[in-house]
């Protein structure tokens, strides 16, 4: 399985990628993506044969961590978050894009389609319409009263974002903060910012500033059923009918942004 795995990944990118960006074994569960100086970590659900996995020490910056449950699951997600990174997305321009309030079921099918951890049930959706076509949408929390100063001040969260697959809005995040500030006068917005496939630049260009780092989190997969579940997840289940293995994971380690 974890050899078909290894394989599926090398042999699908490889197909889709233009011809100067070949992949290259680093070792036998990195993929070096060549001419982008940019390594694909796998993580199998299990060891591969009996080696033992090894965390090279490489730039977080310049690696992508795939999971073989959600490369199963969700491959065309992770493709196009890989071809995003690499610069070879489609690109659309958001000033050719109107600004719109969407409702819950055109945010959560879109999100479940693009975004790798699916829909959310929040109060606030918005997207970017191009063409009559939904290219990137954002969710919103309820604002919340926050006491951690002397000065109470409701606050609002960014929990989705998230653009249409192998699609790049160039000034997007831009156009849908703005918009959003403007229509519900937010003097406090935070979001996590998901590592494995960005920096986070964008938003720090906008004005958000670092406060902090979420802690690591870790996982459990049914390998036979290709299904995760979160530790509080698993911990409820009656886990003594299906083995499940516990992975640790490096890609959820998120910058806690602030804007103010």
């Amino acid at each position: 399985m974890n050899q078909d795995f290894f394989s599926d990944v090398k042999k699908t990118l490889s197909e889709l990628f233009p011809l100067n960006y070949s992949l290259i074994e680093f070792n036998s569960h990195i993929l070096f993506v060549n001419s982008a100086g940019l390594y694909l970590i796998l993580h199998p659900y299990y060891d591969l044969g009996n080696e033992q996995f090894i965390q090279i020490e490489l730039d977080p910056k310049k690696c992508i961590h795939l999971y073989q449950d959600q490369w199963i699951n969700q491959k065309d997600i992770i493709i196009s978050r890989i071809i995003n990174r690499l610069g070879l997305s489609r690109k659309l321009a958001a000033r050719s894009c109107t600004f719109e309030k969407i409702n819950k079921k055109v945010a959560a099918d879109f999100f479940k389609q693009n975004h790798l951890l699916g829909s959310c049930n929040v109060s606030h959706n918005y997207g970017l319409i191009h063409n009559g076509n939904l290219t990137l949408a954002a969710s919103f929390s309820k604002s919340r009263v926050m006491v951690d100063g002397e000065v109470y001040y409701r606050s609002f969260e960014l929990i989705r974002l998230a653009s249409l697959k192998n699609t790049v809005v160039v000034g997007g995040l831009q156009k849908i903060l703005r918009n959003f500030i403007k229509e519900k006068n937010v003097i406090h917005l935070m979001t996590y910012i998901d590592l494995n496939f960005g920096d986070g630049k964008s938003f720090e260009n906008f004005g958000f500033k670092k406060i902090g780092s979420a802690q690591l989190q870790g996982f459990y997969v049914d390998p036979m059923a290709n299904k995760r579940y979160s530790k509080k997840e698993y911990e409820l289940m009656d886990n003594s009918k299906f083995e499940v293995k516990y992975i640790e994971e490096y890609s959820t380690q998120k910058m806690i942004l602030d804007l103010r």
